[in-house]
């Protein structure tokens, strides 16, 4: 009897053709080779089992090919061959978990000065090489840096964060990624029909989930079901191997938790109690259900893809996508992930787990209180129609909105009316004169007031007596000379002035402490019929509600 080759192996791609899943890889190194621009040093990243060490092997045969370098290598000749079964005596396959130590290193370095032997490249391949030692590294990275022509060193790793930042820069570094589910079913459906080995579909895409996007673990695991099932892939024999639960069960479960029916529920979970299954496994496969009833629900937002009308199973996890809210998923999943670690830890985890999934049923997400103030706004007539907003009768500047989890009212500040220029007060000449000069102005209205103040006319003058509220940035001579020149750059020419220091005592209130005055008397005026609002009072009587903080935040149009 032959000595048998496990699928992995015998199935290993021989060209880039036969490579799945990792075609932006593998169209960067072809055209790498054909256009003569190759590197002296590659970093290949990625999960176990998605074709590191193959992609490397591969490289190494396209540059060492008896028919020449290039992309597509004859698979044939002596070389090829020679590198496929790992003897080629210029492609030296390192193991760096095994090889840690600096010494071993430096030997290996000190063959890189002597010429290929029988090919035109000297290729190292280093396996694990986040494994090697800090002195390992360094004794690397001076040959790696500036090797001979003839030296191509091919990195590999599945974890790159623990290589230094040194090596790093001087590789040309490429993230294998895991394949999808549908990239990973095509490969073995492929695979399996080169074997002639019947297949159910169900069962091929048990492994495919099993394998998480890893090549070698969904062959390696369909090795195993073709022997446990005679030589036939079939669900039953790969529900055994994996311990898989049997999905009609699974998504009578998750529907009788969602929903609620309590007497499914019951007999659910005494089924799978007699089955003996372990409690990490079913919730595992309740979390995976959720996250497909989730993906329909978002899905069906912007596709109109449909399940196909033969997965009956599919179909039912549509129609629950349909019936149950986002909230309500989303809290089912965050539920069942945090007591995952309760019934873990448990003493008796059958009950931990009861305990978890009747958490789960009764399981309700909150009413939406925009629904609620649109309900009580239209029982006292003063909702806006559908939009949720509550509207004061006497302050239009109120507008209160809503949404799940909170309310949340804001007063507007008075809307400010835009006129002509006018010099009849001295707020209208404060705010002329910051048509032109802003920081005067600014200083006008914040650290003076006004004591008199007589417009020109035909008889008289502009006649202004002020004070300054305080000198902390500036005197009244410097703060006079300012306001003569503003005054005479816009053309006014004919004026009496006074300008006192600061002084203590009683004095009226300069336009910015006016301003500031008058917007806490409005937002007093709103918070008072804020709390008189009838949709308010019937929040507080029904709800039990209570109206902690108001915030006035103007509305910025």
């Amino acid at each position: 009897m032959s000595a048998y080759m496990v699928l992995a192996r015998k199935w290993r791609p021989q060209n880039f053709a036969q490579l799945a899943g990792q075609s932006h890889v593998a169209r960067a190194l072809q055209n790498a080779l054909t256009s003569g621009r190759i590197p002296h040093a590659f970093l290949f990243t990625g999960v176990r089992g998605v074709g590191k060490t193959t992609i490397a092997r591969l490289f190494a045969k396209c540059l060492n090919c008896e028919k020449g370098v290039g992309p597509d290598p004859c698979g044939v000749c002596d070389a090829c061959k020679s590198v496929a079964q790992g003897n080629h005596p210029d492609v030296m396959e390192v193991d760096a978990a095994s090889r840690t130590k600096v010494d071993q290193m430096r030997e290996i370095l000190d063959s890189v000065c002597f010429v290929p032997s029988v090919s035109p490249f000297k290729v190292y391949i280093l396996d694990e090489v986040h494994m090697l030692t800090v002195q390992s590294f360094n004794a690397l990275l001076k040959t790696l840096e500036e090797p001979p022509a003839h030296v191509k060193f091919i990195f590999a790793t599945t974890e790159p964060r623990k290589i230094p930042a040194t090596i790093l820069s001087r590789c040309q570094r490429y993230d294998l990624k895991r394949l999808t589910r549908e990239e990973l079913t095509n490969h073995l459906n492929n695979i399996l029909g080169l074997e002639n080995i019947p297949s159910d579909e169900e069962a091929v895409k048990a492994v495919v989930r099993a394998a998480d996007g890893s090549v070698r673990d969904a062959l390696s695991l369909l090795d195993q079901v073709i022997s446990h099932g005679d030589g036939a892939v079939r669900y039953e024999a790969v529900e055994q191997l994996l311990g898989l639960l049997d999905r009609q069960a699974a998504v009578d479960l998750l529907e009788a938790m969602l929903l609620g029916n309590l007497p499914a529920l019951n007999n659910s979970l005494e089924l799978f109690y007699r089955g003996g299954t372990e409690s990490g496994i079913l919730i595992n496969e309740l979390l995976e259900l959720v996250h497909q009833v989730t993906r329909y629900k978002v899905v069906a937002t912007y596709s109109k893809e449909q399940p196909a009308a033969e997965d009956r199973f599919a179909l039912r996890l549509q129609d629950l996508s349909r019936r149950l809210a986002m909230e309500h998923l989303q809290m089912t999943y965050q539920t069942l992930l945090r007591g995952r670690q309760d019934v873990r830890l448990a003493d008796f985890p059958i009950q931990a787990l009861e305990m978890l999934i009747y958490r789960v049923a009764y399981l309700r997400p909150a009413t939406d209180l925009e629904q609620i103030l649109i309900k009580l706004g239209r029982g006292e007539g003063s909702s806006s129609g559908g939009g949720g907003q509550v509207v004061g009768s006497s302050a239009p500047g109120m507008v209160g909105s809503s949404s799940a989890g909170s309310v949340a009212l804001s007063a507007e500040e008075k809307p400010v009316v835009n006129q002509a220029p006018s010099l009849a007060t001295w707020d209208n000449l404060v705010e002329w004169i910051g048509e032109s000069h802003k920081k005067l102005a600014l200083k006008l209205q914040d650290q003076v007031v006004c004591l008199a103040y007589t417009p020109s006319s035909a008889q008289a003058p502009l006649n202004l007596t002020l004070r300054m509220t305080h000198e902390v940035f500036g005197s009244p001579d410097r703060l006079r000379a300012e306001l003569v020149q503003a005054l005479q750059e816009r053309g006014v020419s004919s004026y009496q002035m006074v300008l006192e220091g600061a002084m203590a005592g009683p004095r009226p209130e300069t336009i910015a402490e006016g301003r500031e005055r008058e917007n806490r008397l409005f937002v007093k005026q709103l918070e008072d019929e804020i709390r008189c609002h009838p949709a308010v009072i019937l929040l507080e009587e029904r709800l039990g509600a209570e109206l902690l903080r108001m915030e006035s935040t103007p509305t910025i149009h």
